[in-house]
């Protein structure tokens, strides 16, 4: 979060196996391959839930220029997470007025053909923010693909 840090480490050998090992990195808790702290990517996930990928890599860390891909390879890291495993604050009102709305995109597969997600979004209204803009009150957002659905296999 705070900036880059370049270190120099040694690359061990074990002296009867074949094994090569970064003791600095085991002793720091460093993955292989790790690029990133913890704490930046929760911090990354967190600025994604209500911004894009992109702006959520900039605001999570202003000294660093992260990618979108980079906030979506945390976000992937993080892996699935059940709905009663997320806090969500509670307003003290129940709405009177929910909207459900649902659609579906076409995306091109990289093996071919293409496949059709489902998108879902459900909130409490719109306000609107500027002269053309909108801004959904509440939103929570639904997608993916589902066990039942067949993609279209079109080339």
């Amino acid at each position: 979060m705070f900036g880059e840090v370049h270190y120099h480490r040694t690359y061990y050998k074990h002296k009867t196996e074949t094994e090569y090992r970064y003791l600095s990195d085991e002793l720091m808790g460093i993955d292989s391959y790790d690029k990133m702290d913890v704490a930046l990517k929760s911090r990354l996930i967190e600025e994604a839930i209500d911004t894009p990928y992109a702006r959520s890599g900039r605001k999570a860390a202003e000294t660093l220029q992260i990618s979108s891909q980079s906030v979506m390879n945390a976000i992937r890291e993080l892996g699935p997470v059940r709905n009663n495993e997320v806090k969500i604050s509670r307003s003290k009102e129940t709405p009177t007025i929910l909207y459900i709305e649902a659609d579906e995109d076409h995306v091109a597969l990289q093996a071919g053909g293409c496949s059709e997600p489902k998108l879902v979004y459900v909130h409490e209204g719109r306000t609107q923010v500027g002269k053309e803009r909108w801004k959904l009150q509440n939103p929570r957002y639904f997608g993916g693909m589902y066990r039942n659905q067949k993609n279209s296999g079109t080339k």
